[in-house]
């Protein structure tokens, strides 16, 4: 396995226990981005509708995937507000470790 793919998946299995009773009815889907070179990761939230109490709960969740991945990247957090998150958010191109569809 290569060393960009190890440590990606070392993030994304992160991320997903950070996000462990951290999913809110506001959150759409969630995605991770890993630039290994720079050994960064970004945390793609999009949100179904604006939330202004999100913003440090992502912060501990962001921590926490630092934490658990043995600070092997510096993680950054953005948000989307949007409908349509299939179609229009950045970040539904990434590892996906979240997603909810409505019926």
């Amino acid at each position: 396995m290569s060393q960009h793919l190890d440590l990606e998946n070392t993030v994304v299995l992160a991320a997903v226990q950070a996000l462990i009773g951290a999913v809110t009815p506001s959150m759409a889907a969630i995605s991770v981005e890993v630039d290994a070179e720079a050994e960064t990761a970004v945390l793609h939230v999009a949100l179904q509708y604006a939330d202004n109490t999100i913003a440090s709960l992502l912060e501990e969740v962001a921590d926490d995937i630092n934490q658990y991945s043995d600070d092997a990247v510096a993680v950054s957090v953005t948000t989307w507000v949007g409908e349509d998150w299939s179609a229009d958010w950045p970040g539904r191109h990434h590892r996906m470790v979240f997603a909810a569809f409505s019926r």
